[in-house]
């Protein structure tokens, strides 16, 4: 079933129309930066997007005066932060994707955590490229720490089935939902713009 979901929404992403996609990263970066979550947070952990992800690169540019940026490094199985203030600095990582040089930042410090996927369900469950490198790290996260998943709206599906490592968002933000996981009724937690 994972697979499947994979196979086909990768599909998808990957013949994305360009225009049509930076205009929804517009509107997707204009919601988080109306989230309370993010206004409140001073250091915040991104991800450098690969395969036609939803880039919040511009949320970096516009912010990166006055918020801390941390970027993943890749170290065995596990995901380790480093402070990137400016992209060129970045360098390819274990998997072709850019990191920062040096990860020597406390995860505990890390306010919000922005969580790519291949697909979220509404319960904030994620489908990911099988490494399992965001399920260890969000099984560390404390109870004031958010991880925001982000995605495209065609990438949100009602239902992931789920194992016992397999961890989940506290939001996820497309263009045209945000979902607060942490509220219980489904009426409440969906909102639709």
């Amino acid at each position: 079933m994972k697979d499947t979901v994979r196979r086909n929404i990768m599909k998808i992403r990957e013949h994305m129309d360009q225009n049509i996609k930076e205009r929804k990263e517009v509107i997707i970066a204009e919601k988080i930066e109306n989230l309370r979550e993010f206004k409140k947070a001073s250091t915040i952990a991104l991800y450098y997007p690969i395969k036609n992800e939803v880039s919040l690169i511009s949320i970096f540019e516009k912010y990166k005066t006055s918020k801390i940026f941390v970027f993943p490094k890749v170290n065995g199985k596990f995901l380790d932060f480093g402070t990137v203030r400016d992209l060129n600095d970045m360098i390819p990582g274990k998997f072709g994707i850019m990191e920062p040089r040096l990860a020597d930042f406390n995860f505990d410090e890390i306010e919000l955590i922005f969580v790519p996927a291949i697909a979220f369900d509404i319960n904030g469950h994620r489908i990911g490229y099988g490494g399992g490198y965001y399920d260890r790290l969000l099984s560390k996260k404390r109870i004031n720490q958010y991880a925001i998943g982000v995605c495209f709206e065609f990438q949100l599906i009602e239902k992931i089935e789920t194992s016992k490592w397999d961890m989940s968002v506290d939001l996820v933000v497309t263009e045209k939902t945000t979902i607060n996981t942490r509220v219980k009724s489904n009426i409440q937690k969906i909102i639709h713009l």
